[in-house]
């Protein structure tokens, strides 16, 4: 008894111990953390509960050109475990955009075209400074003075820049002086001072003056002139008489004269008497004609007297004639010259009519100059430009090195392993077991072309005299083997030898004739020649295996040795497979020409398979296609015999055009596909809206399942509807590369196809590489027309159907889109296998707009709202949008009426709050029924407290053609849900107003009901 009671005291000691920690000791607590309470560290009591993780976004960081970037993340802040880890941002890579060079002039350096990033700017191609080349000399000749013009010294200018570099002088005009000499008077005579005139153009300077005569002087009265002897006696002695004052009789009046008597002695006059002559009759002489020109009058013929000059017949004036026109040839401008506009000019008298006006320089007119794509033995050349015009180089071509040959893996047969190289086909083949000849040229004959024989010196000075001992073995001082003629830079040399079968090659030598023991090494170089270029034959075609440009390269194979003729040319062709070898060497840049005295190339004969020949069919090319001739290849080893060719797609051959109301028919003379232009076809947005694709059973079950597409198929794309939802998607193949689409529209008549587009259904963003996923392996879109299905759009692989991607901001905004303009189609149908993804092809949406032939009859437009936005009018309106499960105006013609959990548009829940937007229809329709549907059947306070329906006229007038003034107006206009209608609406008869522009405005009521609607459609007709 007692233990039992000594047990029960202890178990209640025990108990309130435990029961009574906080008495018994002092808890010595632990802080609470992210994931534990407080706790006590004694005896693990907690107390309350942990703080929880305090959230801290890691920020985002943008990918760059360069570097990659994070998606954002989150961590706790306390204690630092991430919560969300943030995921790597691949670079994005560098946008190139061109960097415009500018071109050098005289005296400023220009740049080359460079590159840089458009995102970052770095520089990815740097501009390279093009020297300024200074200016170009050219005279400006000198032009002499003369009496009355000016003149002019020598000038230069730049006959690039026209920059004056000498300026010319003016020499004035100037008369040159010359002394017309004087006359003395003397006694009986006047006389003449000194006059000037001017030596060139005769023009008097100085007009001379008359001197009076002097009279006789007898001052010592001997009747003898002092001055000149003459007799002056007074005693005069009658002489003969003599006449004088003589004047003769004219045909206009009677002559006189004087009969005088002199002096015998002294000569004075002694008597004088006037006497009369006759008058004479006239004598009539032909004044001549002038005819008239364009800058002076002419005159008719006429008559007058030869000898007194009155005119008999007066000569009529005749009146200027018009100028002769003659062109004057313009000069077009260049990009170094300026030009001159066509001028005119009188061809008879030279008079300017038209002048010519200066064209300025123009700017350089860019051509590519080709590059040249490297090959496995030669450089190339990049791409460049240059004027097409003037010449000069824009864009410098820089050289590509050769690639080297890029041998393939390998096809053994026998015991010889034969390589193709993958870039030229050159082949090369290597085995232990090939025995090396010294000389696989030894006794046969290298042939050369009677071009290049012409360039050989005569066989009387040389042994042989051309080719036929070049493999003898003789390499002696006294024979030659081979020379070009001397002092003859354009001699060259070419040779061909066959080697009978195929040899694998190794090293080939020219041996170099040299008869001097002195000759310089730069002499040597010089007679090897300018460049050289060797080829092997192979199964029907010939390979470069070297390819020497310059003689400098050609001397990086010269080996030099002692003694004579031991000097060669080397060139490695080890494992090198040949049936013939030929060479072209060009003369050096010595006088001297070529010469060699051997050549030589060791080797081993190579043992084949025979090939078993099998065809390879050839294929026509089409319009869209390109095709390839027949081939050959050996069914054994599959080596290609004969290489097919590609045979380029022709591409369409459109006939000139047949013209039929308006309609201008084009059809193709390869496949008979037909397009049409025509200003009086109708536009038509979506050609293929209220159709429905139709495909084929096997491509019906490529398709995925409904249960997760709202949908099965092919039949909800072309309802217009492009959104990001889940719900929503529309078509998509198979998610395991099997699957694949074909479908079929018919149109019911012919169209004329425009833009083909198809839509990316595209929930969130997507790389690259899952949009290129996501549309598809290959593309074929045929039109049927006139009875037959033709080809219109091949992309054979998913990279060509990439090239079609177009991208707009937004999700399942991006399209494929094809330019089928003109196409005329009866049907239209596409066929696209999936991806190389196992994404598989989704698709949300397929259009075409196009052209219709117009109607007779107006088309009832089902709703002219389709595709079309409403906007909000700015300000209350604008911010009055309830933002619970809806997306505002902007899905409210969308075509969905029947989505009662999905709102499109609905006010914000409070009294007096105003929705009101405004439609532009895009052109002029005549509006028939304008519908709302409501969100969710029955609310009827749902749809406001009051509606304005306006429409602007044609005219650019707002017009109000519906106002319902109360809910009980608007309740009037309710047309119930059925078993077959999407739910209640408000429906108004607009009665075929013209409108191009629609709005409305509705407040809410005066309850907690708001206005709320999923869809709002309107029917007419375009005018």
């Amino acid at each position: 008894m007692k233990k039992s009671i000594f047990l029960l005291v202890l178990l209640f000691v025990f108990v309130l111990a435990f029961t009574a920690c906080d008495k018994l000791h002092k808890h010595s607590w632990a802080e609470a953390d992210c994931e534990t309470p407080k706790t006590c560290s004694t005896c693990g009591k907690t107390e309350g509960e942990a703080l929880g993780h305090t959230e801290e976004i890691l920020p985002a960081k943008a990918a760059t050109c360069t570097e990659t970037g994070l998606t954002e993340g989150k961590k706790c802040s306390a204690c630092g475990e991430i919560l969300v880890a943030q995921e790597e941002i691949p670079a994005s890579g560098h946008t190139e955009e061109l960097v415009p060079g500018k071109a050098n002039t005289c005296t400023e350096s220009g740049l080359t075209a460079g590159k840089k990033c458009s995102v970052c700017d770095e520089t990815l191609l740097a501009q390279e400074v093009i020297p300024a080349p200074g200016h170009n000399e050219e005279i400006l000749s000198a032009k002499e003075a003369t009496c009355t013009t000016n003149g002019l010294t020598e000038g230069k200018k730049c006959s690039a820049c026209n920059e004056i570099l000498v300026k010319q002088e003016v020499i004035p005009a100037a008369h040159k002086e010359e002394i017309i000499p004087g006359k003395a008077a003397s006694c009986t005579e006047i006389g003449l001072t000194d006059g000037k005139k001017c030596s060139v153009c005769g023009e008097t300077l100085l007009a001379q003056e008359e001197i009076s005569s002097l009279g006789h002087k007898d001052g010592n009265n001997d009747f003898t002139c002092d001055a000149c002897g003459a007799d002056l006696c007074t005693d005069h002695v009658p002489a003969d008489p003599i006449i004088e004052n003589n004047v003769p009789a004219t045909c206009q009046k009677p002559g006189s004269y004087d009969s005088v008597v002199k002096c015998s002695v002294c000569g004075d006059e002694i008597s004088r008497e006037s006497k009369i002559h006759e008058q004479l009759p006239h004598t009539e002489e032909v004044v001549p004609g002038k005819a008239a020109t364009c800058t002076t009058t002419g005159l008719t013929e006429g008559k007058k007297c030869s000898v007194c000059g009155e005119t008999l017949v007066a000569q009529e004036e005749i009146p200027v004639i018009a100028h002769t026109e003659e062109v004057v040839p313009g000069k077009a401008a260049t990009c170094t010259t300026t030009g001159l506009t066509e001028g005119k000019k009188c061809s008879v008298c030279g008079e300017t009519l038209v002048a010519q006006e200066e064209i300025p320089v123009i700017a350089h007119t860019e051509e590519a100059v080709p590059g040249k794509a490297a090959t496995c033995t030669a450089s190339g050349l990049k791409d460049g430009k240059k004027c097409s015009v003037c010449g000069e180089t824009l864009l410098a071509q820089e050289v590509i090195p050769a690639l080297g040959h890029q041998w393939g893996e390998g096809e053994k047969n026998l015991d010889v392993t034969t390589y193709r190289c993958d870039r030229c086909g050159v082949s090369k083949a290597e085995s232990e077991s090939l025995e090396n000849n010294e000389n696989i040229f030894t006794n046969k004959e290298f042939v050369g072309t009677p071009e290049a024989l012409g360039q050989v010196l005569v066989a009387g000075w040389w042994a042989g005299g051309g080719y036929e001992v070049l493999t003898d073995g003789m390499m002696t001082e006294g024979e030659g083997r081979f020379s070009t003629l001397l002092n003859k830079t354009t001699a060259f040399m070419d040779g061909s030898l066959d080697l009978g079968e195929k040899y694998v090659l190794g090293t080939l030598r020219f041996y170099i004739y040299d008869t001097k023991e002195a000759i310089t090494e730069v002499a040597k170089k010089e007679s090897v020649g300018a460049d050289i270029l060797i080829q092997v034959y192979l199964d029907g075609q010939w390979y470069d295996i070297v390819n020497c440009a310059n003689n400098a390269d050609l001397c990086d194979h010269l080996v030099i040795n002692e003694g004579l003729n031991n000097d060669y040319l080397e060139f490695d062709l080890s494992d090198i497979v040949a049936e013939k070898v030929r060479f072209y060497i060009s003369a050096s840049v010595s006088p001297n020409g070529i010469t060699f005295q051997e050549i030589e190339c060791n080797g081993a004969l190579l043992v084949e398979h025979v090939h078993t020949e099998q065809i390879l069919p050839a294929e026509a090319a089409t319009c869209l296609t390109a095709g390839v001739t027949e081939g050959k290849v050996c069914s054994v080893c599959n080596e290609i015999l004969v290489s097919q060719e590609v045979i380029p797609a022709l591409g369409h051959d459109w006939s000139e055009g047949a013209v039929a109301d308006g309609v201008t028919t084009y059809t193709c003379g390869n496949c008979g596909l037909e397009k049409m232009e025509s200003d009086a076809l109708e536009d038509v947005d979506n050609l293929f809206a209220g159709k429905k694709f139709k495909p084929t059973a096997e491509a019906t079950a490529s398709i995925l399942s409904a249960s997760w597409w709202n949908g099965s198929g092919y039949e909800g794309l072309t309802d217009g509807i492009k959104t990001a939802d889940n719900a929503i998607g529309r078509f998509s193949t198979i998610m395991n590369l099997s699957g694949f689409m074909d479908s079929t529209i018919d149109f019911g008549k012919e169209v004329v196809l425009g833009s083909l587009k198809f839509y990316i259904y595209e929930v969130s963003a997507k790389t690259e590489a899952q949009i290129k996923s996501s549309i598809g392996k290959d593309m074929l879109i045929q039109v049927y027309s006139n009875g037959a299905w033709i080809n219109v759009v091949i992309c054979p692989d998913n990279e060509a159907l990439y090239g079609h991607l177009v991208s707009v901001d937004g999700v399942n905004n991006d399209y494929l889109e094809f330019d089928l303009s003109g196409i005329v189609a009866e049907k239209l149908r596409f066929y696209i296998s999936a991806s190389s993804s196992s994404s598989g092809t989704t698709f949300q949406e397929v259009e075409c707009n196009g052209k219709e032939f117009p109607s007779d009859e107006p088309v009832l437009i089902e709703n002219v709202f389709t595709g079309k936005l409403f906007v909000p009018t700015e300000g209350d309106a604008a911010g009055n949008v309830y933002n619970v499960n809806t997306h505002g105006y902007d899905k409210l013609t969308d075509g969905i009426t029947n989505q009662e959990t999905k709102g499109r548009y609905s006010g914000k829940s409070a009294a007096g709050v105003l929705v009101e937007a405004t439609l532009d229809l895009g052109g002029t329709y005549d509006l028939q029924e304008f519908t709302f549907y409501l969100y969710k059947t029955g609310l009827t306070g749902s749809f406001g407290s009051e509606l304005i329906i306006q429409v602007l006229s044609p005219e650019g007038e707002w017009v109000t053609v519906v106002h319902c003034k109360t809910t009980e107006e608007l309740q009037a206009h309710i047309v119930a849900k059925s078993d077959t209608d999407a739910g209640d609406r408000l429906v108004f008869d607009l009665g075929g107003v013209s409108a191009t522009q629609i709005r409305f405005t509705m407040p809410t009521g005066t309850t907690t009901k708001y206005p709320s609607m999923h869809e709002i459609t309107c029917s007419g007709y375009a005018k």
